[in-house]
């Protein structure tokens, strides 16, 4: 009985050294070793590294390289570029605030730059003051209702009628996407 598990191990070591070695397929590109530019990071890094050739021959595509890369791969298919804002319109992609100036039993006044877009039946949200955070941006404060414009005023002003909500107030700000 005890002569079957030695015979097992002889038979599984002769099975093992009967094993050959499978030959390793070499790399698909040829590599070349160049100094380790991360050495000095690393008291343990290695002196130098293995890379593949064609970044030797060629170099690694740097900042400007990639930003090209990427905006030609961002803008293919895309037509033409898209043109700039007519003269007198500014493209905002923040909302912007404006100051209520006057409020006369529901009338609400507002300063507005020019050019805004401020139209007739036009919806704005009013908040109580806010704050900035560093990094966000502007935080409006809570809301205190809606005004319609009716009014698209003249150079710097626009006004409206308090729809809904509480009361306006002198300094209230008035968001415009």
């Amino acid at each position: 009985m005890k002569r079957y598990p030695l015979l097992a191990c002889i038979v599984l070591f002769a099975l093992a050294g009967c094993a050959g070695t499978r030959p390793v397929p070499g790399p698909s590109e040829e590599y070349v070793e160049v100094d380790n530019p991360a050495a000095t990071m690393s008291p343990a890094a290695p002196a130098t590294i293995w890379v593949p050739r064609r970044y030797v021959e060629s170099g690694i595509p740097r900042g400007g390289e990639l930003v090209k890369k990427g905006y030609e791969a961002a803008t293919r298919g895309a037509g033409e570029a898209p043109s700039p804002p007519a003269t007198g319109e500014e493209a905002h992609s923040y909302p912007r605030y404006y100051r209520v100036v006057s409020v006369d039993k529901g009338r609400v006044c507002f300063t507005a730059e020019r050019g805004v877009g401020l139209k007739p039946g036009v919806k704005l949200p009013v908040h109580r003051g806010g704050s900035v955070v560093e990094g966000i941006g502007f935080v409006p404060g809570p809301l205190v209702g809606t005004v319609t414009i009716t009014e698209p005023g003249g150079p710097g002003a626009a006004c409206g009628t308090l729809d809904r909500g509480g009361e306006a107030r002198v300094n209230d700000l008035v968001r415009v996407e």
